[in-house]
């Protein structure tokens, strides 16, 4: 075997080994809600992205529409709570009356915090007022 024969596989093994323990960095999660969404079930996943901080994607299936739930409800918000700190407003839930579904995408600079989602009657306040449907410790493998 000559020296480029032998660099070439050195350099795809080291590849295929970094590509593999890079997808091995993410943090999957699945947890069950609480009343009063009762029925539905909840996947977060917090991977690395290309700037070092984590990508959050929080799914939650089976989720009633929120006026269902109350009349007064607007939807679903999404919170990290880092310990010492106020609650960091995430964002708001993609909802899906159709599909029973709720999705959000967000970036965080957070490996370490608790995932909450809350029933809210307002989409713009600055803090968790509602019911606590979700509520889930989450920390970063990369």
């Amino acid at each position: 075997m000559n020296i480029n024969t032998r660099l070439l596989l050195t350099l795809t093994t080291l590849f295929t080994i970094t590509a593999g323990a890079s997808a091995c960095g993410t943090t999957k999660v699945r947890a069950d809600t609480t009343a009063p969404a009762y029925a539905a079930e909840a996947f977060i996943k917090l991977s690395e992205n290309k700037t070092g901080n984590g990508e959050l994607t929080i799914v939650i299936d089976y989720l009633a529409p929120p006026q269902r739930i109350d009349k007064k409800m607007a939807g679903y918000v999404a919170w990290a709570h880092v310990e010492g700190q106020q609650p960091i407003k995430l964002g708001v839930l993609e909802y899906s009356e159709r599909k029973r579904h709720g999705e959000l995408h967000a970036a965080t600079p957070q490996k370490e915090f608790r995932v909450t989602v809350t029933l809210e009657p307002k989409l713009d306040g600055p803090a968790p007022t509602g019911a606590v449907i979700l509520d889930k410790h989450v920390v970063a493998k990369f």
